[in-house]
């Protein structure tokens, strides 16, 4: 019994520490633009987005029962939502660093407090420092999803959406927003509770030439991310072999492509998408039960086996 426990609680252990690890890669790919997700799902997720500024004493010595700061921001535009103030107050957590943003143009998205609806929440990292020239084009993004949201025809707002995501895949800023709304995390696919998998959303369809700028973009991207690998179910063919070569090519990049793909022994994301995806190219019944095999240990086992068994894959893929 008490072993047993132990074993648990090491299990346990193990896995808050692969989430916190992941929590931190997150944040230092996003947090010069607001660590919270994509630019669409900042905007949506918020009641208000606002640009504005907080003054040095702009910090109330004021805490909530969730430990978290009031401080005041002033108004200079609104993007989205109805303002009439000038002046609004919001409750950050108590590692919120003022003083990093104790200037003039930054954008804030903030949601509205359940408790007390005359004040706002402002989630860690949502925020975008506009002082940076960076952002120039993630704002302009944002006002156009703002008007885009607020189109009430459905065909019209959905043909409106694929040429705003694909505005963004062809800036560099703003790639990861892009990207991610082609992917499964986007309106183009819906979840089936019944099958357990991701399905296309027949509301949103690429046209030849929408398919083309990506699966151009595709081939032409020397390192994958995780998100890029889901967009080959928009673009492949029924027998296509330049997307499987290239899928087999970016797997060989497979512990030679840095730290935050490859921690230690692991298949991240990235890889294990690839992996899913050739299995779509072939019925080859080894590399099905490798693949198997590493879903059996878990992707994000630290076990040696996961690494022998990577290889295991890449090896074959080159003899197909």
């Amino acid at each position: 019994m008490v072993c047993n426990k132990k074993l648990h609680d090491i299990i346990k252990m193990k896995k808050f520490i692969i989430l916190i690890t992941c929590f931190l890669i997150t944040v230092q790919l996003y947090a010069s633009y607001g660590c919270g997700g994509t630019l669409d799902g900042l905007t949506k997720g918020s009641d208000l987005v606002v640009i504005g500024t907080i003054e040095e004493n702009g910090l109330n010595n004021v805490k909530n029962i969730d430990n978290s700061f009031l401080i005041d921001i002033y108004i200079q535009q609104v993007i989205k939502g109805k303002l009439k103030r000038k002046q609004v107050q919001a409750f950050v957590s108590f590692n919120f660093d003022i003083k990093a943003i104790n200037q003039d143009n930054i954008l804030f998205f903030l949601r509205t407090h359940k408790l007390d609806t005359s004040k706002y929440i402002i989630d860690n990292c949502w925020i975008i420092n506009l002082s940076n020239s960076d952002n120039d084009d993630r704002l302009k993004r944002i006002k156009e999803f703002v008007q885009i949201d607020e189109i009430s025809h459905i065909k019209k707002r959905s043909k409106k959406t694929i040429e705003w995501y694909l505005k963004c895949v062809n800036n560099d800023t703003t790639r990861y927003t892009g990207i991610t709304g082609f992917s499964v995390h986007g309106p183009f696919y819906e979840f089936d509770s019944k099958t357990n998998k991701y399905k296309r959303n027949k509301k949103y369809k690429l046209s030849k030439s929408q398919k083309k700028q990506l699966r151009l973009y595709f081939l032409d991207k020397l390192n994958f991310e995780y998100n890029d690998v889901f967009i080959v179910g928009l673009i492949r063919k029924r027998k296509d072999p330049e997307i499987l070569n290239k899928l087999i090519e970016q797997l060989n990049l497979y512990d030679k492509t840095g730290e935050f793909y490859n921690i230690s022994n692991r298949v991240w994301f990235r890889e294990f998408n690839i992996m899913q995806e050739i299995l779509n190219f072939t019925d080859d019944p080894e590399l099905r039960k490798i693949y198997e095999d590493i879903k059996k240990i878990g992707f994000y086992s630290f076990s040696q086996d996961i690494q022998k068994l990577t290889f295991e894959f890449v090896k074959r893929t080159n003899v197909m």
